[in-house]
C-alpha cells in the first residue's frame, strides 16, 4: 500500500540528539499519521526550502517545493516550550505571505487552508462583511484619529484592537485614562493594519470565550478560556484559567452554518470558532482559520482520538481530489490529440 503524504509548515531544528524538535502541539497528530500509513514531512521556510525534515526516517530529505503535495499551514508560528521558544505569525506575516504566494502558483500542489482563505482571515474584515450574517459583537472601523479620540472620550467603554493582530497584540481598553498623547503613538503604530472598535463587555468574565474546533464542517472538541483576576482581556498567558468544554447544541449549530457559508467563497477545512455571551444565545468573538491554537494536549484520549482522524480524513478527501483532477487532466489530453 503506498503511502500518503502531508508537509506542515513549521519551525523545526536538530536537538542534542540530532532529533527533529518542532512544535509539540503538533506531535501526537504526527504519530498518530506516521502510525496510518502517512509519509510526513516538516517544512522551515528559515531554512532550505528544497529540504524537509522527514518524521518518518529522522532524516533531512532533499525535495523540490512541487513535490509536496498538500501543505499544511496550521502549526506556523506555534511555540517550542520545550526549549521556551516562542514564535509568532505575527512577526513573520510578510515571509509566511511571500512564500505561500510563490507555493501557490505551483501546479499540482494544494495548501490547507487554501491560500485565499488564509489570506483572507488574516484580518478580521470578515466580521464587518459577514456582519448580517452572523451575531458579532458591534464592530466599527476607525477610520482617523479623532475617531479614536471620540471613542475614548466616550462615557462608555470600549475595546480598540488591529484588523490584523495575533495574540491580543494591539488590544486596548477605551476608558478616557490612556492620554491624547499615547493614543496617538498607538494610533500611529497601528493604522495601517486598521483598527476596529467594540463596545467593551463583560461577558468574557461572566460566561468565559468558548474556543470551538471544527474540522470539514464537523464539531471536533473544545476548551473554555475564563477571564481572571484583574486583566482587562482574556488571555491564558496573562493567567486566564483554561478548561475543556462541552459545547451546546446552538454553538455547534452556530459552527456549522459558518462552515456552510464561508464555504460558498472560502475553503474551511479547519477553524476555530470563538464565542461568547449565553450558550444559548452565543455571540461570535472571532473565526480563527489561518493557525489556531487547539490545545491539543489538554484533551483526553477520545477526544484527541476524534481530532486526530478528523484530519487524516480531511487529508485524505485532499489526496482523493488530487488524484482525481489528474484522472481528468489525463483525461482530457488523451482526447485532446
Amino acid at each position: 500500500m503506498m503511502n500518503h503524504e502531508v508537509t506542515f509548515l513549521t519551525t523545526f531544528f536538530f536537538g542534542e540528539n540530532n532529533e527533529f524538535v518542532y512544535a509539540e502541539s503538533l506531535h501526537s497528530l504526527a504519530k498518530y499519521l506516521i502510525n496510518n500509513n502517512y509519509n510526513v514531512y516538516l517544512l522551515d521556510i528559515f531554512r532550505d526550502k528544497t529540504k524537509v525534515a522527514c518524521l518518518n526516517t529522522n532524516k533531512i530529505k532533499k525535495r523540490s517545493l512541487n513535490k509536496n503535495k498538500i501543505l499544511h499551514c496550521g502549526f506556523f508560528g506555534k511555540p517550542i516550550r520545550s526549549k521556551k521558544l516562542t514564535i509568532s505569525l505575527n512577526d513573520y506575516r510578510e515571509e509566511f505571505f511571500q512564500f505561500l504566494e510563490k507555493f501557490n502558483n505551483i501546479n499540482g500542489v494544494k495548501i490547507v487552508n487554501n491560500y485565499k482563505t488564509l489570506k483572507y482571515n488574516l484580518s478580521k474584515q470578515y466580521i464587518l462583511d459577514y456582519e448580517n450574517e452572523f451575531n458579532f459583537y458591534k464592530t466599527i472601523k476607525i477610520n482617523s484619529f479623532n475617531d479614536l479620540l471620540k471613542y475614548n472620550k466616550d462615557e462608555k467603554k470600549y475595546l480598540v484592537k488591529p484588523l490584523i493582530s495575533e495574540r491580543s497584540v494591539g488590544s486596548e481598553i477605551l476608558d478616557g485614562l490612556i492620554d491624547d498623547e499615547k493614543l496617538k503613538i498607538y494610533y500611529n503604530r497601528f493604522q495601517n493594519n486598521g483598527l476596529i472598535v467594540q463596545l467593551y463587555t463583560n461577558d468574557f468574565k461572566k460566561y468565559g470565550e468558548r474556543k470551538i474546533t471544527f474540522i470539514n464542517g464537523e464539531y471536533v472538541f473544545a476548551r473554555k478560556c475564563t477571564q481572571i483576576g484583574d486583566e482587562n482581556l482574556v488571555c491564558t498567558a496573562c493567567g486566564s484559567k483554561n478548561e475543556i468544554y462541552k459545547p451546546s447544541k446552538v454553538e455547534i449549530e452556530l459552527g456549522e452554518k459558518v462552515y456552510k457559508i464561508f464555504n460558498e467563497k472560502y475553503d474551511l477545512s479547519y477553524f476555530r470558532l470563538d464565542v461568547t455571551s449565553d450558550r444559548e444565545t452565543p455571540i461570535i468573538n472571532e473565526i480563527e482559520a489561518l493557525n489556531p491554537d487547539l490545545n491539543p494536549w489538554m484533551y483526553k484520549l477520545d477526544d484527541l482520538k476524534k481530532y486526530h482522524m478528523s484530519v487524516k480524513n480531511m487529508l485524505d478527501r485532499r489526496h482523493m481530489e488530487s488524484k482525481y483532477s489528474w484522472a481528468l487532466y489525463d483525461l482530457f489530453n488523451l482526447f485532446k490529440y
